[in-house]
């Protein structure tokens, strides 16, 4: 009974902190308005909320990478998709060199990290296979649909020109799908952190079975 209560007690925790971080995420929005309720620029909260949420996934990946043998070419793959998401969400201030810039860096992480797993294609699937066994696979899911299709459907100016007629103001458009973006960025970065907590405990695991291995050769 104990074990069962637990469970449910994590379970209303996880469900507290998310609703914390969507409560957060509006808080954020109305900063954004009160300082200028025209205009969410490159430096709102909204924007450099989704760029450290990406920075992190970056680095949180990137690191998996690097400490587990069994994850790498899958880690890598999914930090190189986040790195380039992050490298356009960036554009505003990659446009100094020239306009559209940001797809050149752009172009050679995904390549980078498309060769690698190409090179270890094998292992790669085999990573991100068990990323989808994952009990967080879901929510990392839910946030990919949010960011890369529900936003985008809900900032399309002909659904708020339809919906506000003579009303229509760029900016309310704007702001709702920057805020579904942040999100959907929010719940790939709850999701992604469960994956790599997950993922650096299976290797530890791994690696304390093929040293206990290892010294039963021995003998």
């Amino acid at each position: 009974m104990k074990t069962d209560l637990a469970v449910v007690l994590r379970a209303l925790l996880a469900f507290v902190v998310l609703a914390l971080c969507a409560a957060g995420m509006v808080g954020l929005l109305r900063l954004d308005v009160y300082f200028d309720a025209h205009n969410l620029s490159e430096f709102s909260w909204v924007e450099l909320t989704q760029e450290v949420l990406l920075f992190l996934l970056v680095l949180g990946y990137f690191a998996l990478a690097r400490h587990s043998r069994l994850w790498r070419p899958a880690a890598t793959l999914v930090g190189g998709f986040f790195a380039c998401l992050l490298i356009r969400e960036l554009d505003a201030f990659l446009d100094v060199v020239f306009h559209g810039f940001w797809v050149v860096p752009a172009l050679l992480v995904a390549a980078l990290a498309l060769s690698v797993a190409w090179k270890e294609r094998a292992a790669t699937l085999r990573g991100l296979a068990m990323m989808v066994r994952s009990p967080f696979f879901g929510g990392l899911l839910c946030g990919l649909v949010t960011l890369l299709v529900f936003s985008r459907l809900m900032g399309m100016s002909s659904l708020w020109q339809m919906l506000l007629q003579d009303g229509y103001a760029r900016m309310i458009k704007e702001t709702v799908e920057e805020t579904l973006e942040l999100f959907g960025y929010m719940q790939i970065f709850v999701a992604s952190a469960g994956i790599i907590g997950q993922a650096l405990r299976v290797e530890r695991h791994h690696n304390s079975l093929c040293a206990a291995d290892e010294r039963l050769t021995r003998f």
